[in-house]
């Protein structure tokens, strides 16, 4: 039993672990390098910033993005809007080797054409409300939320091991 109990804390400690890493990766990404998508392994994540893709994708999702992928109509797609902003869209058409842009719940097309070379990235899934635990985890403080957790499932068993007197054991 003690060995299961040591082994399911390494395998924690190794995913939580891996978990630190991505997410100083992308916070380091966003702050440091001042990338709006930052991406790791061409992925990269968004909180959906308005509700223009409902009822596809509701304002506060978190969106799962393939950074610098090829992309095609039916794709949901991110790009920079006029004002520089990240928008979600979905190409609905082409025109002229351009996209033909729309959200979902929009009426009306977008009246600008999108040219291919401004798809920053492609949406493959989506999580219903995960936006904020998005932000916060690539965030300085999800890196130290992290980072806290990782020293508690490592090093707290550790401290309370050397404590133990030896040849005692804790109760089941």
């Amino acid at each position: 039993m003690r060995i299961l109990i040591q082994l399911l804390r390494g395998v924690l400690a190794l995913v939580i672990g891996a978990a630190l890493l991505a997410s100083a990766w992308l916070a380091l990404g966003r702050i440091l390098w001042g990338e709006d998508l930052p991406s790791l392994f061409g992925y990269g994540v968004m909180k959906v910033p308005d509700s223009a893709m409902a009822p596809t994708l509701a304002a506060g999702d978190g969106a799962v993005l393939r950074v610098g992928a090829e992309s095609a109509p039916g794709d949901i797609v991110v790009f920079r809007d006029q004002a520089g902003e990240l928008v979600l869209r979905r190409i609905v058409g082409t025109s002229e080797g351009r996209y033909i842009t729309q959200g979902d719940g929009a009426d009306q097309l977008d009246p600008q054409l999108l040219s291919p070379e401004y798809v920053e990235a492609v949406c493959v899934t989506y999580l219903p409300g995960a936006g904020a635990a998005f932000a916060f985890l690539t965030s300085p403080w999800g890196v130290l939320f992290w980072a806290a957790l990782w020293l508690l499932v490592v090093l707290l068993p550790l401290g309370l091991a050397r404590r133990q007197p030896a040849g005692k054991r804790y109760a089941p």
